[in-house]
């Protein structure tokens, strides 16, 4: 959308601020009811909390508890997340910043019997064995406990 859609939005705010006489907060959203963000006249403005805006462009957020934190996503918006992100290039110093905002978090035991029942009998190579040690002993390294 860019700049120009950003001129749209300001636009309607500011059509709803004169028409309120009032400044809005940073919680109320302007939703253009047509969907044609152009369209800033006043039978389309509506203004909303910004729950109230991601519910009605959202419906999947708060039903099944889908679409909040460490809840499964729908498969839609997996597969369009997963678009997104092909054949994307991320850096060093991000997957770094990932790495190290990870540190720390602890996985659910349902998790844990999970990936413990899937790697039950497993044979694994020389080499994945070395690089498993190398990557446990750079995450206690990282953790300042050194082994």
């Amino acid at each position: 959308m860019g700049n120009s859609s950003y001129y749209w939005r300001c636009l309607a705010r500011a059509t709803m601020e004169e028409h309120l006489g009032r400044k809005l907060s940073t919680e109320e959203i302007v939703h253009h009811g047509d969907g044609d963000i152009t369209n800033n006249n006043l039978d389309n403005l509506r203004l909303m909390s910004r729950s109230e805006h991601m519910k009605l462009h959202r419906p999947d957020i708060g039903k099944n508890n889908r679409g909040r934190k460490g809840q499964p996503l729908l498969q839609e918006t997996r597969d369009k997340i997963s678009k997104a992100l092909t054949g994307r290039i991320v850096s060093q110093e991000t997957k770094n910043k990932v790495s190290e905002a990870r540190l720390g978090s602890k996985h659910s035991q349902k998790a844990k019997d999970k990936v413990s029942k899937a790697n039950t009998g497993r044979v694994r190579s020389v080499e994945t064995k070395a690089k498993m040690r190398r990557a446990r002993r750079l995450y206690l390294e990282r953790r300042g406990r050194c082994m």
